[in-house]
């Protein structure tokens, strides 16, 4: 990078922030966003046609959270008692769907999630690449300790 005469020289890093923050959506993929939002629009669908979140209460702030928490937790007990990587024992018929318990409980929570989303009518797909792409550009740990 070349020095400008009787300036400091620009930090790259300070000018990507720079323009993210007069263009955000310049950054973003509107076809990734727009097929991620789908997705996130058919894991909903399906959590409504199976019967869940037909009572106003399973639709709180509250129930959500404390739904994603739990799937969550399951992921704790499967580390504790070793069985992490075991096979799920959910089934298309007679044949296992091949994904590992912790698979299992990763993808129920972010479906949980991403069924919050669609519900307050988040854009989760421009969301994800925004937060990644300002976390790409945060310095270590940002003050924190851990």
């Amino acid at each position: 990078m070349k020095k400008k005469k009787g300036t400091k020289p620009e930090k790259p890093l300070s000018k990507s922030v720079a323009a993210l923050a007069k263009s955000p959506d310049d950054y973003v993929d509107e076809s990734y966003a727009n097929r991620f939002n789908s997705f996130v629009h058919d894991v909903r669908e399906t959590v409504i046609s199976k019967g869940f979140h037909e009572s106003p209460e399973y639709e709180t702030v509250p129930h959500f959270c404390m739904m994603v928490i739990t799937e969550l937790a399951e992921i704790v007990e499967y580390d504790r008692t070793d069985s992490f990587k075991e096979p799920c024992d959910k089934k298309f018929g007679k044949v296992p769907i091949g994904i590992s318990k912790i698979e299992e409980e990763v993808a129920d929570a972010m479906m949980r999630l991403m069924s919050f989303a669609e519900k307050h009518g988040l854009n989760l797909g421009r969301a994800i690449q925004l937060k990644h792409l300002f976390n790409t550009m945060r310095p270590r740990k940002h003050g924190k300790k851990y």
